[in-house]
């Protein structure tokens, strides 16, 4: 599976890697997420519409990984703008960085990288953030261990073929 797929009932499309799970299937998911997760690797993809936030690029990118993450002990390893420029979006910045975690309100928690793509569209005061979150040890006691293996893993390079396929094709979907 290398095409396109619809997001937001077609006025997005963006590549989705391949062996996925479409998490809206299984429960409810907000209006403003689009959420993927391969069936054995515990690794997901999420695309967020949130408010954009006021603030220079790289305070804004922090702001979001912080809201995302929640973790005090968090650490961003490197944020960038990337040389991509979608229609009406001013920039688009990667951050990666690390976080523990845990599901289902556990006490074991899994130290995750997070790779974040932030697609600024400051005239429709929208902010788009793509989240790949690939696990890098998980506790033996989380509910993730169960089952959980590296077979056909998902890389950062299908996460970046993600960011460089994504456009928006109807803008009505911002208001």
């Amino acid at each position: 599976m290398n095409e396109m797929h619809k997001l937001y009932g077609g006025s997005i499309y963006a590549y989705i890697p391949a062996n996925f799970v479409d998490i809206s299937k299984l429960r409810q998911v907000p209006d403003s997420q689009e959420v993927f997760a391969h069936p054995a690797t515990d690794q997901s993809i999420i695309f967020d519409i949130l408010e954009y936030l006021d603030e220079p690029d790289e305070q804004a990118c922090r702001s979001h990984f912080d809201e995302i993450v929640n973790d005090s002990e968090a650490k961003i390893k490197k944020i960038e703008k990337l040389d991509l420029s979608p229609i009406n979006c001013e920039s688009v910045y990667y951050l990666n960085g690390e976080h523990y975690m845990s599901k289902y309100k556990e006490t074991a928690k899994n130290l995750v990288e997070l790779h974040m793509a932030i697609f600024r569209y400051k005239d429709l005061k929208t902010d788009i953030l793509i989240t790949f979150n690939d696990p890098l040890f998980i506790n033996p006691e989380s509910s993730s261990a169960q089952g959980s293996n590296n077979e056909n893993k998902w890389t950062a390079e299908q996460f970046f073929k993600t960011i460089k396929s994504f456009y928006v094709a109807d803008f009505n979907l911002f208001g």
